[in-house]
């Protein structure tokens, strides 16, 4: 337990603090990066293929006739009834 500070206190002594903090962190992100190097989950089995994106978005505004879009709300299709 004493060794830690020791050490990072001659390291701050020799390379500076800004470096020994560069090699903090350059710590941290072997850290979080090793498992997931090591660590493989088995792919997803699932081949079905989600729709893209503006393909969605298409079918989404074909809901909504121009009408309702531009304000209309007098129109057969309104779905205000009071307005």
């Amino acid at each position: 337990m004493v060794i830690g500070p020791s050490l990072a206190g001659i390291l701050v002594a020799l390379a500076g603090p800004g470096t020994v903090i560069a090699l903090d962190a350059g710590s941290y992100a072997v850290s979080v990066l090793a498992p997931g190097r090591s660590l493989r989950l088995p792919g997803r089995r699932d081949t079905r293929r989600a729709p893209p994106y503006l393909e969605d978005l298409r079918e989404g505004w074909a809901e909504f006739p121009p009408a309702v879009l531009a304000g209309d709300h007098d129109g057969p299709s309104s779905p205000c009834s009071t307005c």
